[in-house]
């Protein structure tokens, strides 16, 4: 899922670890990166399930899961890399942090067998750090349904995979600057720094 977000916010990340095959190597010292803070996540989670894998959650779940989230991510707190880490609202309503919303369309297509085929009728994401940590937030669309949010988003993954299959489709790398990654482990090759300096948009980079 975070390729697809990926291949919207960086298309020319997705052709160097892909098609180059282009490994990134691994940070230097105590230096973090996204795909550490990924990993973070996940284990809590995992850490979580594990103690609750069936049967109603307790009264207190939501309290342990932070303590859990904390635990892990009690390195990345002081973090810069880890507050850019995050799905603010406009990201998320728009389809450039699309897991929640393409999560949703797995669902109704039965990707799930546990869960089964099924309608989401509204999903939330909740901040591990600030004001309002451990608080839902709700993603609620303007003068649409969730459910119409989760087409739409499902419409414009289809829509830019077939893009991709034509051959000569290049790879630009950070074609929407508002929504580009503070940095990316591709950023030296496609010469962001360089385009930058010289007065072109960040999405004027190196591409296929």
């Amino acid at each position: 899922m975070t390729r697809v977000e990926t291949l919207r916010r960086d298309p020319y990340a997705i052709y160097a670890e892909r098609i180059l095959e282009l490994v990134p190597m691994a940070p230097l010292g105590d230096e973090r990166g996204a795909r550490e803070i990924g990993t973070a996540i996940h284990e809590a989670l995992a850490k979580f399930v594990q103690s609750h894998p069936r049967g109603p959650l307790p009264d207190d779940a939501r309290e342990t899961l932070l303590a859990i989230a904390r635990e892990k991510l009690e390195i990345f707190l002081s973090d810069s890399d880890f507050e850019a880490f995050k799905w603010p609202r406009v990201e998320v309503l728009t389809g450039f942090a699309p897991q929640l919303t393409l999560e949703a369309a797995m669902i109704a297509a039965g990707a799930f067998k546990m869960v089964g085929r099924r309608e989401t009728e509204g999903a939330a994401y909740v901040p591990i750090g600030g004001a309002g940590a451990g608080e839902p937030l709700w993603v609620k669309p303007k003068d649409m349904s969730f459910g119409d949010l989760v087409a739409d988003h499902k419409s414009q993954l289809l829509t830019l995979l077939n893009q991709f299959r034509n051959p000569k489709r290049s790879y630009p790398s950070r074609p929407y600057v508002a929504f580009a990654s503070r940095h990316g482990d591709y950023d030296h090759l496609a010469r962001v720094k360089e385009w930058s300096r010289a007065g072109g948009g960040e999405g004027e980079g190196a591409s296929e």
